[in-house]
This record gives structure tokens, C-alpha cells and sequence, in this order.
């Protein structure tokens, strides 16, 4: 599984997926996780430190974290051709580019239907984007045995 994103929802979704026995990375455009809660919230507000203490914990679990990875049109297939099947794309991409043609696999922070916008909504989009990819999962899996 990749996640394209280290902010608030991106980690959620990791977390999640760790959680349920899936190998995730997560790929972020700049240089540590955070996302919006480093860049958004000043520090004495929410301590920088403490965004770095939940980004570990998370990539603790096994969660693998590419920085300097920004999300690209050819990203999806690029990483297909690594081995990934599973993508959650939570960058805000699609509010600044045309909307995504579907494609299986891929998920989108928009596609998660949570109204609003902040760091709850966030993660309540993460936490669906994970059922969401595990769901995709267990089809993808009984289509492969059935055709077996």
C-alpha cells in the first residue's frame, strides 16, 4: 500500500492499514511528516516535537516513510511497477488539479465523503480510506482464489 501524504489523514490511513497486517509506505512531498498539523498550526500550539513523537510511533509499527516524494501523474503506475496495488492519495491533490479518472486501486480524501475541512476530519478520512483499501483488498483476494 502507498499513501501519498504524511499529514493528519495520510498517517491515519497508515496506522490503520499497519494495524491490519498491510506493508504501507508514505510518501511525502517534503522533508518530515506532519503535514498541516507542522505547517498550518504554530508550534506553540502543537508542539513540533509531539508531531514527530506520533509520526514515529506510527512508522514503528513497520509503516515505511519516503520524504522528497511528491505525488505526480506518473506516480500510481511507477509504483505499480514496484509491486504496489493499493494507493490513498490524501496531498489536497485533487482540490488543485483536475479530479483523478478512476482507477482501481486508488483512493482519494475526497472520494472518503467527510464534510469539512481540519485535522478530525482528517483523520476521519484516513480511518475510511483504510476500510476502504482493506475492503479492495478482500475482493481483489477472492477474485484471484476464484479464478484459481
Amino acid at each position: 500500500m502507498a499513501v501519498f501524504g504524511a499529514g493528519p489523514a495520510g498517517l491515519t490511513c497508515a496506522h490503520d492499514l499497519a494495524l491490519m497486517g498491510y506493508q504501507v509506505t508514505v510518501l511525502e512531498a517534503g522533508p518530515f511528516a506532519g503535514g498541516n498539523m507542522r505547517t498550518a498550526i504554530p508550534s506553540y500550539r502543537l508542539p513540533h516535537g509531539l508531531v514527530d513523537q506520533e509520526a514515529r510511533a506510527i512508522l514503528e509499527l513497520g509503516v515505511g516513510f519516503r520524504p522528497h516524494s511528491p505525488w505526480g501523474p506518473d506516480s500510481i503506475g511507477r509504483l505499480r511497477q514496484e509491486g504496489y496495488d493499493a494507493f490513498f492519495l490524501a496531498t489536497g491533490v485533487e482540490k488543485k488539479f483536475q479530479p483523478l479518472p478512476p482507477q482501481e486501486g486508488v483512493f482519494t480524501e475526497a472520494e472518503m465523503g467527510v464534510e469539512g475541512h481540519g485535522i478530525i476530519h482528517a483523520v476521519a478520512a484516513g480511518h475510511r480510506a483504510a476500510l476502504a483499501i482493506h475492503q479492495h483488498c478482500q475482493q481483489s483476494r477472492l477474485r484471484v482464489e476464484k479464478k484459481g
